[in-house]
């Protein structure tokens, strides 16, 4: 074992023992959900109890008394939609910690009010990628960064045609609001700055009954001295990397978790020379929740990952994107 690889296993177990997860209670909003599985299965091992809430089988009403609100971290994991409602009716049982999936909001307003009703609560983002031991490490190499590019792809055909991850109306995200805010988190946080100045829209596809839904797009964003180019298909195979690239030709890219959790990330220059900065395991949700539990049980300041103006820059980016959008002439219908 690699002595980088060992030494973010060692860190991942040792902040697991100090966490007294025992003594957190999760309530997991939207658990049956693919958000909602996945992260009860990280509370499961990190050894919290959870308690899973699936607000399609039972209306919120049926919980009240039923779980220890006033104790517990409200993870939301229900489709994006219902985030709002969610969040309010927990607060009006006494929860005060919430951890909040991307989208935050279904759009920037919602979000800001939904924020409003919080001012005495205490809320983090679940930013999973910030959490990467890749990206932290292609971030540490290249201090300095003049251009950003990333691609988030994977295949969503038969999901979008069955309209998994619909809100209660039916109505899917929109291609930006799926990937894309792992992407605009990363950005943000090598360039906090960035602001997006253009979105087109590629392709188009049947969506949730929709015949003609973008399913691919690219967002371009810019700052002084700084660009950056993200795009998501939802129908080419999965695949998810970022690049950095610094102004005297050095770059530092990542190629991140494969279904068997392996990332890498490596650096190089104009003249080819290439070194590995990190390869294998990568459990970055894993480690992106057991950080937020820890600040909460300690009632620290959030780390800037996790922090709810990152919440809040995101979704900015996601208006924005929809308000720039360029639906022209270059999309194209395509087969599902």
């Amino acid at each position: 074992m690699s002595p980088l690889r060992k030494s973010w296993m060692e860190r991942t177990m040792t902040d697991s023992r100090d966490l007294h997860l025992r003594d957190t209670p999760v309530v997991l909003l939207g658990a049956n959900g693919c958000a909602g599985r996945m992260h009860g299965n990280v509370y499961e091992r990190l050894g919290a109890p959870v308690y899973r809430v699936d607000v399609a089988e039972h209306p919120l009403k049926y919980w009240e008394g039923r779980l220890p609100w006033q104790d517990a971290v409200v993870d939301v994991c229900t489709p994006t939609g219902e985030h709002a409602s969610c969040i309010r009716w927990a607060h009006e049982l006494g929860a005060r910690r919430f951890l909040v999936e991307k989208p935050a909001a279904r759009s920037l307003s919602e979000w800001r009010s939904t924020l409003d009703v919080l001012n005495d609560s205490q809320v983090l983002g679940v930013q999973n990628y910030l959490f990467s031991a890749a990206f932290r490490a292609a971030r540490a190499a290249l201090p300095e960064v003049h251009r950003i590019s990333s691609g988030f792809d994977k295949l969503r055909a038969f999901d979008d045609f069955a309209g998994r991850g619909a809100d209660r109306f039916g109505e899917l995200p929109h291609v930006v609001e799926v990937e894309m805010p792992h992407q605009f988190a990363m950005a943000l946080s090598v360039r906090p700055d960035l602001a997006v100045t253009r979105m087109t829209e590629h392709a188009f596809g049947v969506r949730a009954g929709q015949s003609k839904a973008a399913v691919s797009c690219s967002v371009e964003l810019a700052a002084p001295g700084v660009t950056a180019v993200l795009s998501s298909n939802l129908r080419a195979p999965r695949r998810r990397w970022i690049r950095l690239e610094s102004p005297d030709g050095r770059y530092a890219h990542c190629d991140f978790p494969d279904r068997a959790g392996a990332s890498r990330a490596y650096e190089g220059n104009q003249l080819g020379a290439v070194s590995v900065l990190f390869a294998g395991e990568d459990d970055m949700l894993q480690a992106c929740l057991a950080a937020a539990v820890r600040t909460f049980h300690t009632g620290e300041a959030a780390p800037p990952d996790l922090a709810v103006d990152l919440v809040t820059s995101v979704e900015r980016c996601i208006e924005d994107a929809l308000y720039e959008v360029d639906d022209g002439a270059s999309g194209s219908p395509i087969a599902v």
